[in-house]
């Protein structure tokens, strides 16, 4: 992987409030790699997230801004993220 030793550095020499910056920022650029990380190391599980999801799909009165969150926040791609989009919508 392109720079994993050098971020796994960063990461261990990062301490407290920093640590808690980068963090922010890393979610920032790729809120779906946290995700991930956080279901591969069992800090949250997919039922929590997939509830959440669901919430902010039925909450939003734009379609296209819930398609472009929910790939966001699970990496998957644009027709996936359509269909599930869809399926809640249709379910409530």
């Amino acid at each position: 992987m392109n720079g994993y030793k050098e971020a796994i550095e960063v990461l261990k020499q990062s301490e407290g409030r920093s640590k808690d910056l980068l963090l922010w920022e890393v979610a920032k650029i790729s809120p779906s790699s946290i995700v991930k990380a956080a279901k591969s190391i069992g800090i949250i599980h997919c039922e929590s997230l997939e509830e959440s999801l669901k919430k902010m799909v039925m909450n939003s009165t734009d379609k296209i801004w819930a398609i472009k969150k929910w790939r966001e926040m699970t990496g998957e791609g644009l027709k996936e993220s359509k269909n599930a989009v869809e399926k809640i919508r249709s379910s409530w």
